[in-house]
């Protein structure tokens, strides 16, 4: 079934008239913008627990992360404790007036995402490239204390630089919050056509953290579907389609007890339901990207072996994995390395209908360095990205054949 592009400002829906859904989600924007403001109080306080965390002795040339001598350092996290404990009414009057502005923005939104239009060529191309990278930008301090890296606006720069060079036609990022999804965006406005972040925002605590950057016409309205008992970060997959292609991406549940596997089994149904519901209905090629925090062998069959190619692990090396604990161990003043300090948990995966109907001709998978374990302080993320790249059939052919249906 043929979609029309939707070339508005904003995404539209059929069933809102366009001057309503247009101002309604720019309101609903300005909402959210206003909260992200009364929550820098909490977001700076998160500095404080690092004075008890992270060691003195990660200073030095070269260091982003503390002072250059440790009385200064020793003086700023006084400083800082001080001033949050000092603070901390004003801090929690805040965010919770920043909670309801959520609540206020979240209504009145038609669309659970902030989105921006970007001044790049909306044009189709017909050889892609997919950039996914699980960029460790939470607020505050949680990237250092979690991710081993520093704090989100030291690395956003070089992050879109990264970005820029490589200059995919589409990038996915996880863990990326609201106001580092802002900075980036600011950085790749000119590079993308449509940019959304902020999406399933969340009143009091962490909204999906996934962020979406693309060339092209899209096809019909981007989504986003929220796993069920999530209690923290809101967990769920967001779609975009264009008229060559749909992308998914998404950032599943930590952890290696038995209940997170289950939980991520259940969160790898849900999206596989979807897949299939869109492969019903077209040919288009379908990507899935982003961080599913499992190695592959925790996989079921029925979620990658029938339904995904993954290329990257056909090839897989020994030296090939994306992520590692190793920086958060050498934050907090580990000076071993482990036995296994690398895990492979990000995936760039395309539909096997894809490939058998030749809507993808040629796929290659690769990964993009962001971290050196010889450097630690100068990592990027405690991921590094991996980069498909595909070659699309023509866009004739794409719109002959829109009404394939697959069979599973």
């Amino acid at each position: 079934m043929a979609t029309r592009p939707v070339s508005s400002y904003h995404p539209m829906t059929d069933a809102q008239p366009r001057y309503c859904c247009v101002n309604m989600q720019r309101l609903g924007q300005i909402f959210h913008r206003m909260s992200l403001e009364l929550y820098r109080p909490l977001h700076w306080s998160s500095h404080a627990a690092s004075a008890f965390i992270i060691p003195l002795d990660r200073v030095g040339a070269g260091s982003h992360y503390n002072c250059s001598n440790k009385l200064a350092e020793i003086a700023k996290r006084t400083v800082r404790l001080g001033t949050t404990i000092l603070l901390t009414p004003i801090t929690l009057v805040a965010a919770l007036s920043a909670g309801v502005l959520q609540i206020v923005g979240n209504a009145v939104s038609p669309h659970p995402y902030y989105y921006m239009r970007g001044g790049a060529d909306p044009s189709n191309e017909d050889r892609v490239s997919l950039l996914t990278l699980n960029t460790c930008m939470f607020w505050g301090s949680l990237p250092m204390l979690f991710g081993g890296v520093s704090p989100a606006e030291q690395r956003v720069k070089l992050i879109a630089e990264l970005i820029k060079r490589i200059n995919p036609t589409v990038f996915v990022g996880q863990e990326v919050s609201f106001r580092a999804g802002l900075a980036l965006a600011k950085e790749l406005k000119q590079t993308y056509t449509h940019i959304f972040l902020n999406i399933a925002p969340n009143p009091w605590r962490l909204e999906s953290c996934l962020f979406l950057a693309m060339r092209g016409n899209l096809a019909a309205i981007p989504y986003f579907k929220a796993f069920p008992n999530q209690n923290g970060i809101r967990r769920g997959w967001f779609c975009c389609t264009t008229e060559r292609f749909t992308v998914m991406t998404t950032h599943l549940t930590p952890g290696k007890e038995q209940s997170s596997k289950q939980m991520r089994h259940t969160q790898r149904v849900r999206i596989s339901h979807d897949v299939v519901q869109h492969l019903r209905q077209s040919s288009k090629p379908l990507f899935l990207l982003g961080d599913l925090n499992c190695v592959p062998q925790e996989n079921p069959v029925e979620f990658i072996s029938l339904l995904f190619w993954d290329e990257y692990d056909e090839t897989k090396l020994d030296d090939n994995a994306t992520c590692t604990n190793e920086l958060t161990r050498w934050m907090r003043g580990k000076k071993n390395i482990q036995e296994d300090p690398y895990e492979s948990i990000d995936y760039a995966l395309v539909t096997k209908s894809s490939l058998s109907s030749s809507s993808v001709i040629v796929l290659q998978v690769n990964k993009v360095e962001t971290f050196d374990l010889e450097r630690p302080e100068k990592a990027l993320s405690d991921h590094h990205g991996l980069l498909l790249t595909a070659t699309l059939k023509s866009l004739e052919k794409c719109l002959q054949h829109d009404s394939f249906r697959s069979t599973f």
